[in-house]
């Protein structure tokens, strides 16, 4: 757990960070983690409301961003991260910010 948000961390490298889709969970990615983890520190995230991760009020964009860049607060910079439909847009917001 890792800012209120379940997160699976594994290899070595860059940071990488996964964002699913909406309705689903960080279990998304599969057999993807084990082979990017060869090249990077992936961490897969269950966004709030989704997977491990509880839902503390409403869901919004902005409270699933919130959440997200607060879990990474101290990760070593840059942070590559890939978002797929809902992943898709809080990563948007997040490289805007």
């Amino acid at each position: 757990m890792s800012g209120g948000l379940h997160v699976e961390s594994v290899g070595g490298g860059p940071p990488l960070v996964l964002l699913h889709g909406w309705a689903m969970h960080s279990g998304i990615w599969g057999p993807l983690v084990a082979r990017l983890a060869k090249r990077f520190r992936v961490h897969a995230v269950d966004l709030p409301g989704h997977g491990h991760s509880a839902l503390p009020g409403p869901f919004t964009l902005d409270g699933a961003l919130a959440a997200a860049s607060a879990a990474f607060r101290n990760e070593r910079r840059p942070l590559t991260i890939v978002g797929w439909s809902l992943g898709g847009l809080v990563a948007m917001r997040w490289a805007r910010q």
